[in-house]
């Protein structure tokens, strides 16, 4: 009896947490969409062993596309498309929890633009090169996190679920499908209403290649198992201190004083990271992978 009574306890307890967060929706209608792009998708249970799971894509029934993850397991979430190449997949992922994935050539290959939050709340495309992924994070950190998923260059945001207006200045790679300048969503959270705004505050045209759309750095060897080395065709002598986030947005390591070695990541856990490079002009996100 007190077993059953504990786990009507714990089964309530998650229920009324996650019953917290209502995600409203977008204020901007999302344009550009096509519904008849011939892509179907299919989530495997056990698809390449006996404690995994997978999906395969399809195209007008012929199979285009696959992933399983032995020991865990991967599924498509969501799927949209903006032309019969161009298409995107908010895939479930037991290590990595919601990541985007793109495809430019019809589906054939889906490489990993951004994302990586473990709850998902919702999902815009501004352009090709350009889409937010809205995640929760479960406490205790309980915060909202904002990923700028994209081919050219991505970006999170971590927001406390205590503030309930947030703007949030940001750039974008492209011209917007539908227009517009800024992009607004809203989340109940208990019983406050809690406001967000993306304003678009540089709209960098594709193509242009210059110091603000590419990155000036680079990390090596990426995925990495114990040691990093930060590269850059510029001095490095102006990093004045970097910082590691794990995939939810928790900061897991800082270095105050950066000098040109390596970073140690031997004690992180294998996963995703964020690896933030503050120079003496800005701060720069680059994506790292440990093993």
């Amino acid at each position: 009896m007190k077993k059953i009574i504990l786990v009507s306890i714990f089964l309530f307890s998650v229920s009324f947490l996650f019953s917290q967060i209502t995600f409203l929706g977008f204020e901007e209608e999302q344009c550009g969409l096509i519904t008849d792009y011939g892509f179907t998708y299919e989530n495997i249970d056990k698809m390449c062993g006996s404690h995994s799971y997978g999906y395969r894509v399809f195209r007008y029934g012929e199979m285009v596309y696959q992933d399983c993850i032995p020991y865990g397991g991967c599924s498509v979430h969501k799927m949209f498309f903006l032309s019969q190449n161009t298409g995107f997949i908010i895939e479930h992922n037991t290590l990595y929890g919601k990541k985007v994935l793109k495809t430019s050539d019809a589906g054939e290959t889906w490489p990993w633009i951004g994302g990586g939050g473990p709850v998902y709340l919702g999902f815009y495309i501004v352009n090709t090169h350009t889409t937010y992924l809205i995640t929760y994070i479960n406490p205790p950190n309980e915060n909202i996190v904002i990923y700028r998923a994209s081919d050219i260059r991505e970006q999170h945001y971590e927001v406390p679920l205590t503030n309930t207006h947030t703007i949030i200045q940001d750039t974008i790679f492209g011209d917007p499908i539908c227009p517009m300048d800024a992009l607004h969503f809203k989340i109940i959270y208990g019983t406050d209403t809690l406001n967000y705004t993306i304003e678009f505050a540089q709209m960098i045209p594709v193509g242009i290649k210059d110091e603000v759309v590419q990155n000036r750095f680079t990390l090596a060897p990426n995925p990495a198992q114990d040691f990093v080395n930060i590269q850059s065709g510029v001095t490095q002598n102006g990093i004045q201190s970097v910082k590691i986030f794990n995939q939810f947005g928790a900061l897991v390591k800082v270095v105050e004083r950066y000098e040109d070695t390596p970073l140690f990541i031997d004690d992180l856990k294998s996963g995703i990271y964020f690896v933030e490079i503050n120079t003496r002009e800005k701060k720069e996100t680059v994506k790292l992978i440990k093993f």
